[in-house]
């Protein structure tokens, strides 16, 4: 009888130890989910976009200038320079003006209405984080995933309720390798990708972000040729469009 006890309570022992073992890695990697930029006051980027969907495909070069998460501004060219159109979007406000059609989109930065002007199926708050490289939740929102990835990356996952959101991190650098959101239905929404990370100034900034919506059959790739961290004039974001141009209210 006190062999069974014996062997039932170093079995009990031997579990209790694996499971403390496995809540210690869980929390030590809970570490490695990179923190919010919040040492990124303004953000500069001289990059190329690629925008694949159904009713537009088109590439172009482009300044962006992000203040905070607050704002965000945008300059299109085409080839030779040839300015196409500029964006501005605060929390509150959104102004795309296309500057061959001399026309001037206004209204709130919803992800309707980025979608209706810049064709991006994106909210204000997803183009802001996905530019900052950062995920659209608070990073403290998020618990490690039992997925094993092959790679040795790790999982987070953060269930709001209205949709599920994983972000996989590489642990040895702390850098986003890949962010996705699905619906209640189980469908994807967005896939977002990260790579080709090189430090700036002591932080690790992405080259390549490549965007998929399923949902819309579009892509968005976006290549990053040079970043400017916290030397921008946060006045010179938002812009005036000619008064003859033409005015759509979204």
């Amino acid at each position: 009888m006190r062999k069974y006890f014996l062997i039932a309570f170093l079995t009990a022992l031997i579990l209790s130890s694996c499971s403390t073992v496995q809540q210690h890695d869980k929390y030590q990697l809970l570490s490695t989910h990179p923190e919010n930029k919040n040492s990124i006051h303004t953000l500069e980027m001289k990059a190329s976009v690629v925008i694949d969907m159904p009713e537009l495909n088109n590439s172009a070069n482009t300044n962006v200038m992000i203040a905070g998460s607050d704002s965000v501004s945008m300059v299109l060219h085409g080839p030779l320079g040839i300015p196409l159109g500029r964006m501005f979007s605060s929390e509150k406000e959104l102004i795309f003006y296309n500057i061959f059609e001399n026309n001037v989109y206004l209204g709130s930065p919803s992800e309707e209405n980025l979608r209706r002007a810049v064709n991006l199926p994106l909210s204000f708050n997803d183009l802001v984080k996905i530019l900052r490289n950062e995920t659209p939740a608070d990073p403290e929102e998020y618990k490690v995933s039992d997925y094993k990835s092959e790679k040795g990356h790790v999982l987070f996952e953060n269930n709001t309720g209205e949709y599920v959101e994983y972000s996989l991190i590489n642990p040895a650098d702390s850098t986003i390798v890949q962010y996705q959101r699905i619906n209640k239905d189980g469908e994807t929404v967005i896939n977002v990708y990260y790579s080709e990370y090189s430090d700036y100034d002591g932080m690790k900034l992405p080259a390549i972000i490549k965007a998929e919506f399923p949902e819309f059959e579009g892509k968005l790739t976006i290549e990053i040729k040079k970043y400017t961290l916290n030397s921008l004039d946060k006045s010179g974001l938002r812009f005036d469009y000619p008064a003859n141009a033409e005015k759509i209210y979204l």
